[in-house]
C-alpha cells in the first residue's frame, strides 16, 4: 500500500536552496526561494545600460522562430562578486544568438556589487533596431509534478510486500522517509538521497530505488524548463496481517 500524503515542494531554482514551503500555500505567499536570496536589484545597480544599449543596436535580432521572451541570468555570490552570466536555458535558447547576447551582457555588467546574500537577477534583452533592456520582475513559476504516479504507486506496493515478507515485524507500521533529489530539465531525478530516514535501512533502500524510477513534468520559469531541487516525504503503510479464515461446521 502507498499512502500519498506527500506533496512536491519546490526548494531551489538555479542552484539556490531554500526552506520547504507547501505547494498548497496561497499564491500571494512570498517565494521560498527568494527568502535565501538578496533583494532584487534595479538595472542601474549592476548594468551599464548606455553601453549595452549601443551594443544591442548593432546586434542581430532574435531568430524569428524563437517564441520565448529572451531572458538572461546574472548571478552575484554572497560577497558581491559576479558569478554567472548566462541564458535562461542552453537547451531552449538559440545557441549562436544566446552566446552573442551573453557576451554583450557580460561586458556591460558590473564585476562586483554590494551584497551579503546570493543575488539572482533576470534580465530581458531585445536586440536590433529597437533595443530593450529590463529587469524581469514577474517570473511565472511552475512546480515540478510527478508524471508517472500510477507506476510509482505500483512499485511502492511491491516494495511493501517484499519488505513485509522479509520482516513480518513491519506489520501495522507507517514509515516515512524524506527524499531529496535534483530534477533535470527533462524531468529525470538525479542522485536521490534520504534526508530523513525511516529508521530502517532496508526500507530506505527501497524508497531510493523507487525514487530513481520517478519521472516529472519539469519545473519552469516563464516558459523555460529549469533544473530544481525537490523534496518528497514518502510514507509506506504496512498492513496488519489478515486473521486466518474460520471454517463453518455443518450440524
Amino acid at each position: 500500500m502507498f499512502r500519498r500524503s506527500s506533496v512536491l515542494v519546490l526548494l531551489a531554482v538555479l542552484g539556490a536552496c531554500a526552506p520547504a514551503a507547501p505547494a498548497t500555500a496561497p499564491a500571494a505567499a512570498p517565494s521560498p526561494v527568494r527568502a535565501l536570496l538578496g533583494p532584487k536589484l534595479p538595472l542601474s545597480a549592476f548594468v551599464d545600460s548606455a553601453a549595452l544599449h549601443q551594443a544591442l543596436l548593432a546586434a542581430p535580432s532574435a531568430p524569428a522562430d524563437f517564441r520565448l521572451k529572451p531572458l538572461y541570468v546574472v548571478v552575484y555570490d554572497s560577497t558581491g562578486a559576479l558569478k554567472t552570466v548566462r541564458t535562461m536555458s542552453e537547451r531552449q535558447f538559440p545557441a549562436e544568438y544566446g552566446r552573442r547576447m551573453v557576451e554583450l551582457l557580460r561586458a556591460s555588467v558590473r564585476p562586483r556589487i554590494t551584497a551579503t546574500k546570493l543575488t539572482v537577477n533576470y534580465v530581458w534583452l531585445q536586440s536590433g533596431s529597437s533595443p530593450r533592456i529590463a529587469v524581469e520582475e514577474d517570473l511565472v513559476e511552475a512546480r515540478p509534478r510527478l508524471a508517472n504516479t500510477a507506476t510509482i504507486s505500483r512499485e511502492l506496493t511491491r516494495a511493501v510486500g517484499r519488505l513485509q515478507q522479509s520482516d513480518p515485524g513491519l506489520a501495522g507500521r507507517n514509515l516515512t522517509a524524506q527524499v531529496a533529489m535534483m530534477v533535470s530539465e527533462e524531468g529525470v531525478p538525479e542522485e536521490p538521497r534520504i534526508e530523513r530516514s525511516t529508521g530502517n535501512v532496508y526500507v530506505d533502500r527501497e524508497v531510493i530505488a523507487v525514487a530513481r524510477s520517478m519521472r516529472f513534468f519539469p519545473a519552469s520559469l516563464s516558459g523555460y524548463t529549469v533544473r530544481v531541487l525537490v523534496q518528497i516525504p514518502v510514507t509506506l503503510v504496512f498492513p496488519e496481517p489478515r486473521p486466518p479464515a474460520t471454517g463453518t461446521t455443518q450440524p
